[in-house]
C-alpha cells in the first residue's frame, strides 16, 4: 500500500511539474505578445492622431509602380515610413529617405532591405518634399538623383 502511495505521488507530481512548465511557456509567450501589441499600439498612435499628415510618395519613371507613405506628425514632430510597394533593392544597396529643405537635400533615415515595412525616420519642420533614393550600404551623404524611387510633396 505504501509503495501505491508513493508511486501515486510521485505520478501527480510529475504531472504537475509538467503543467507548471507549460503555463511558464504560456506565460512567456503571452508577455512577448503584449510587448509586441504595445509597440504596435504605440506606432498607432502615431501613425493614425488627427495631427499626422500622410504623404504619398509616387513612383518615378525609373520606378513607376513603387509606392510609400510618410506619416509626417507637425505637432509631435515624428514622421514614419511605410516602404509599402518599394521594390527590392539590388545587393549591396539600400533605400535612403530625404528632405527637400530650401533646395538643399536633407538625409532623413535610412531603410534596411527586408526590415519591415515601417520606419522611423528624422522629423524636419521646413521640408517641402520627401523623396527616397537607392544608395549604397551605409547611406550616402548627398543623394544619387540618377536613382531617385519615389517622391512626394508635404
Amino acid at each position: 500500500m505504501g509503495a501505491a502511495m508513493l508511486a501515486f505521488f510521485f505520478i501527480a507530481w510529475t504531472l504537475q511539474a509538467d503543467q507548471m512548465q507549460r503555463l511558464r511557456q504560456e506565460l512567456a509567450s503571452c508577455k512577448e505578445n503584449q510587448g509586441n501589441n504595445q509597440a504596435v499600439a504605440q506606432l498607432y498612435s502615431q501613425i493614425a492622431a488627427k495631427d499626422a499628415l500622410p504623404v504619398p510618395l509616387q513612383g518615378t519613371q525609373l520606378a513607376p509602380n513603387a509606392r510609400s507613405v510618410v506619416f509626417w506628425n507637425s505637432a509631435k514632430k515624428t514622421a514614419w515610413l511605410n516602404s509599402g510597394a518599394l521594390p527590392t533593392p539590388p545587393a549591396g544597396h539600400q533605400y535612403q529617405v530625404w528632405a527637400d529643405v530650401d533646395g538643399e537635400m536633407i538625409p532623413l533615415g535610412l531603410i534596411q532591405p527586408n526590415d519591415g515595412d515601417m520606419h522611423p525616420i528624422q522629423y524636419v519642420p521646413q521640408a517641402a518634399s520627401l523623396n527616397i533614393t537607392i544608395e549604397p550600404l551605409g547611406g550616402s551623404k548627398h543623394p544619387t538623383v540618377s536613382k531617385l524611387m519615389a517622391s512626394g510633396v508635404i
